[in-house]
């Protein structure tokens, strides 16, 4: 599923954030980037 992402042929879920969020030391960062450029497009 990471690859899916990366190669873009699978859009990001907020839960994908929250999740690597908890695994690597982003202190939140990946969540705050995914709901800025979810709100981008809107």
């Amino acid at each position: 599923m990471v690859s899916a992402i990366e190669r873009d042929t699978r859009a990001p879920k907020c839960e994908h954030a929250e999740g690597l969020d908890g695994v690597l030391p982003c202190n939140g960062t990946l969540v705050r980037l995914w709901v800025s450029l979810v709100h981008q497009d809107s």
